[in-house]
């Protein structure tokens, strides 16, 4: 372990402790892929279940490092504004409350109902995308218009999630080495969900150094879909996150999975096998389950 890591690692445990950060076990998809040689964990990253934590995410991990990062070199701006569809906004808005900031979330129309009243009770002021909008643009009009705004009023900070290295950085110190610490040696491949990209790319600078041999595969949507959280970022569609860029996109796989087998998937992952999860977590098992039966993966 190289110096530098050590302060990284040091500053990982430090926030840990700080931000409710502690790691989650992994947990065995027991009963999958057996005949096959297959052994299935699934990294969750919520407390959803026992309501000890029921506000955290995943996003909790860059919504930390970013906004602490807001705070400290704009002291003097109170206002952020965010692109996001839920998730990143709420830790930003918990974040926000303790700083004394105030947060503008910008939000696709496929945002759930849910996401929007818990933004709204963390004081999160909504600005909604309407689906005519959103669909006529190329690019990410969220990411758009969030960039637009904070460009224009001096007083406010895009806390950028698309663009920020310490998104990514955030899955280096937390998410990767997590995986790592838990069964680093004997894991051949790791799906995640192609949202804002963070945790693919996170993860893929940390294994692509540590264990070259190891497969990234990153899950995205149809174009067309109404799976909350992630984008399809390869195919027809004409914008994908700069941090995207990070990556060797010929060392990463990245398959498509429509609604109806995300959904499919998070029932079966559910009811057969008792693992609670949102709709990408489905997806990322529609994509795991295609890639084990066509003999991708396995004996």
């Amino acid at each position: 372990m190289t110096l530098n890591w050590k302060i990284f690692k040091r500053l990982a445990d430090d926030l840990a402790q700080l931000r409710g950060l502690r790691p989650h076990p992994l947990i065995e998809v027991r009963g999958f892929g057996g005949e096959k040689g297959v052994s299935l964990f699934v990294k969750v990253e919520h407390d959803n279940c026992d309501l000890t934590d029921p506000l955290r995410s995943v996003k909790r991990k860059p919504a930390t490092l970013m906004g602490a990062f807001a705070c400290d070199f704009n002291p003097h701006k109170s206002f952020w504004i965010t692109a996001s569809s839920g998730n990143f906004a709420i830790e930003l808005g918990v974040l926000a409350n303790e700083m004394g900031k105030k947060v503008f979330a910008v939000i696709p129309p496929r945002t759930p109902k849910q996401k929007i009243e818990t933004l709204k009770s963390l004081g999160v002021d909504v600005v909604s995308i309407s689906k005519e909008e959103y669909n006529s643009q190329q690019g990410d009009l969220t990411v758009s218009v969030a960039r637009m705004l904070s460009a224009k009023y001096s007083n406010v900070v895009n806390v950028d999630q698309y663009s920020s290295i310490l998104n990514p950085f955030s899955h280096i110190i937390f998410t990767a080495r997590e995986i790592d610490e838990a069964i680093g040696g004997e894991v051949t491949h790791i799906f995640t969900p192609l949202g804002s990209t963070g945790t693919i790319t996170g993860i893929y600078e940390h294994f692509s150094k540590f264990y070259p041999k190891v497969r990234i595969i990153g899950v995205q949507p149809a174009k067309v879909h109404r799976i909350p959280g992630v984008r399809n970022i390869i195919g027809e569609y004409l914008w994908r996150p700069e941090i995207f860029g990070l990556v060797d996109a010929s060392m990463v796989k990245v398959l498509t999975v429509d609604d109806i087998s995300a959904y499919k998937a998070l029932m079966e992952l559910e009811i057969e096998y008792n693992i609670h999860g949102g709709p990408s977590t489905g997806m990322v098992f529609a994509a795991v389950k295609r890639e084990v039966e066509t003999g991708n993966i396995g004996e």
